[in-house]
Parts: structure tokens; C-alpha cells; sequence
């Protein structure tokens, strides 16, 4: 979570992090930078969807950013996926590092489970990836080569998150949050137009 303090020097509004996502993001940066990388390089070549906190990040202005530590994917097979990225992490770092799982999920779009694969450090215990499904009717936009969840359609999954009875209290939490963060972004938008 970012704050804004008046800086004593200059008397600007500066843009800081909490001590302690500081120290956070300090040892999650030093312990995979090489696996994002890896991991940046492999959505980018497979053409694979980036959706969740990274996409709202990547179209947000950066006070409304959130930080995050997962990569988040869509992709048409996402078992085969997940396989094949965690053997090319597997490769790259000696010992057995990584390990897969599967999670079930009440669904938002529909009657559906929702299935979620996902690659698990083990050395730090954190989710690296979370492979699903694409959904239909998802919209993209492209950014640097990479596809990534539009504001729109994440402004739809989440008004269907608040709408439906099944979420969880600690999922329509986030949901609200990051539906607060796109009305912003799209208030600031209307107001700056000609």
C-alpha cells in the first residue's frame, strides 16, 4: 500500500511505501527476480492472457497501484501449461523448488466450477502463477506485446463478484476495493477530457 507525505525538504506530496512492505517486496524482489523474468519472457512468447492485480497495475497511473507478487494467466489448456512452465523453472533452478497443485472455485460467470492450477515456490511458500481457463467473451488490450485483462471487462467481473451470493465475504472485499480503484481512474479520465 503506497501513502502520500509531504516531503520536508521540497514541500511536494511524495509517493512511499510502509516500512514494512518495503522489507516485503525488498527479500521477494532479491529471491525471484530471475523466476519473474522467466516467467515474463514464457506469457509474452505463448501469447498467454495476464489478468488480476499485474493488469490493473499495468493500466493504472501508479498512485493506485497495488503490489503483487503472483502472475495471474488465462490460457486455453491451462494443466499443459502450468506443466510445461514448471519444468522450465524446474530446469533453471537446481533442487526441487516448485511444486503444482489444483484449486476449485465457485465460478462468477456461470452454474461452472472454476478450476485454478497454480506453481508454488516453496522455499517462500507463495503462489507464482495461477493458471485458469479463458473465459468467453474476455477482452484484452495489448501492452508492450503482452495481452492483459481490459478495465472494462475487470469492472464486470467484479460488479458479478458483489452481485453473486456464492463469493466469499474476503473476495467481495477485494472486489470492491478494485472496482473503487477503476472508478477512480476512470473519474480522474472524464475530468482532465476537453
Amino acid at each position: 500500500m503506497t501513502y502520500l507525505v509531504r516531503d520536508k525538504k521540497t514541500g511536494k506530496l511524495v509517493e512511499r511505501k510502509s516500512p514494512i512492505e518495503q522489507g516485503v517486496q525488498r527479500v521477494w524482489d532479491n529471491v525471484s527476480h530471475t523466476y519473474q523474468h522467466m516467467i515474463a519472457e514464457t506469457v509474452k512468447e505463448k501469447k498467454q492472457i495476464v489478468h488480476g492485480q499485474r493488469a490493473l497495475n499495468k493500466q493504472l497511473p501508479p498512485f493506485l497501484r497495488k503490489p503483487t507478487f503472483d502472475f495471474d494467466l488465462w490460457v486455453n489448456e491451462p494443466k499443459k501449461a502450468m506443466i510445461q512452465l514448471e519444468k522450465k523453472l524446474e530446469a533453471a533452478v537446481p533442487g526441487n523448488q516448485f511444486s503444482i497443485g489444483k484449486e476449485t472455485l465457485p465460478n462468477v460467470w456461470g452454474k461452472a466450477k472454476k478450476v485454478i492450477y497454480h506453481i508454488r515456490d516453496n522455499a517462500s511458500g507463495r503462489n507464482l502463477i495461477d493458471y485458469s481457463k479463458t473465459p468467453r467473451g474476455a477482452t484484452t488490450v495489448v501492452i508492450d506485446g503482452v495481452q492483459y485483462q481490459s478495465l472494462q471487462h475487470a469492472k464486470q467481473t467484479f460488479i458479478r463478484i458483489l452481485q453473486s451470493p456464492d463469493s466469499p465475504f474476503h473476495q467481495k472485499a477485494k472486489a470492491q476495493y478494485k472496482l473503487q480503484m477503476i472508478r477512480a481512474f476512470e473519474l480522474e479520465n472524464q475530468r482532465w477530457r476537453p
